[in-house]
């Protein structure tokens, strides 16, 4: 996925926020997204995706 401005991508970088991400996840079709977070990492979400 493009992140890069100058390449014609949303700019999205590093900080998609988890909105984002669980659209654009859902959009590719993924489902049953389970969104975790490490007890000393809270600035990043860990997406798992089980089919």
């Amino acid at each position: 996925m493009t992140v890069s401005l100058a390449q014609g991508g949303e700019g999205l970088g590093t900080m998609w926020g988890r909105e984002r991400a669980l659209a654009y996840l859902e959009e590719a079709g993924f489902r049953n997204i389970r969104v975790h977070q490490l007890e000393h990492d809270i600035m990043n979400d860990y997406f798992v995706y089980r089919p």
